[in-house]
């Protein structure tokens, strides 16, 4: 599917570039093989805004950061964390079809719960927003959600080349609104940039239940809006170059950014699968 044309891609490049790999061929990304210089566009569309459909007919739509958009098995789910929820309003979570002013809401909604937990973990800031049967009627494609499999997501082990970070900044959110009846608002547009983030990983953080990014040019970028984002790393892999999902960022700044990781989502996704 064409990206919509309300949407920028730009890549902005940390200590870790891509450039040595662009002169080494290819990047495997579950059965395809992507050219790096398309690398950007083709995993973006595994990011999307944050979106809350609103009641209030002059903002008919709340922009709540970045999501990872996610298959795993049979099932698609969109990622976030729950800091970026507006519990209240947890019913009307969407996502938007092609970029357009139009918005499908999740089937259903998932916390990750601390019952019977003496200790809250980061993971506990982990919801999922299921949209299974809107791909099933067609309402969004299937081929924006990312296929996790056992080989797509990173393990113990994996040497990490560099990671790509995509996300929704708040910053360069806008919308577009026709006023032309002064009965009635309406929401024409809805403009932001998928920016890609290309960091070092720097290992694991907080007792090792996040993971590490950083990019020295990241400091000059605004990441609020972030939390949410999908990182995907480029595996060195028999010669070859792979890419995995990471995790999905939970929070940053000052060109450092911080990932639950993917192994982590992923057992989420599977006890929540045991529920549908």
């Amino acid at each position: 599917m064409a990206r919509p044309k309300s949407e920028k891609t730009v890549t902005v490049y940390g200590e870790a570039s891509l450039e040595w790999i662009w002169r080494n061929g290819a990047i495997r990304v579950n059965d395809l093989w992507i050219s790096p210089r398309s690398f950007a566009g083709h995993m973006g569309r595994h990011s999307d805004s944050l979106i809350q459909v609103s009641e209030d007919t002059n903002f008919q739509v709340n922009l709540l950061g970045s999501v990872s958009i996610l298959r795993f098995g049979g099932n698609f789910f969109a990622i976030a964390s729950q800091h970026q929820v507006d519990s209240k309003s947890i019913d009307r979570i969407a996502l938007s079809v092609d970029g357009k002013a139009i918005f499908v809401t999740a089937n259903r909604y998932f916390f990750r719960t601390a019952e019977g937990v003496s200790e809250l973990r980061e993971e506990h800031d982990l919801c999922a927003f299921e949209f299974t049967d809107s791909v099933a009627d067609g309402s969004i494609e299937k081929g924006r959600f990312f296929d996790l499999t056992s080989e797509s997501i990173v393990s113990n082990g994996d040497r990490i080349v560099c990671g790509g970070i995509y996300g929704f900044a708040f910053e360069d959110h806008n919308v577009e609104i026709d006023s032309s009846e002064p009965a009635e608002t309406k929401l024409t547009a809805i403009n932001r940039i998928n920016r890609e983030v290309i960091c070092k990983y720097c290992g694991e953080a907080f007792d090792g239940e996040l993971a590490h990014w950083f990019g020295e040019s990241v400091k000059n970028v605004d990441v609020d809006g972030f939390s949410g984002a999908p990182v995907f790393a480029i595996v060195g892999q028999s010669g070859d170059f792979r890419c995995k999902y990471a995790g999905t960022i939970l929070r940053g700044g000052a060109g450092n950014l911080y990932s639950l990781k993917g192994e982590t989502v992923v057992r989420f996704l599977a006890a929540i699968s045991k529920q549908t």
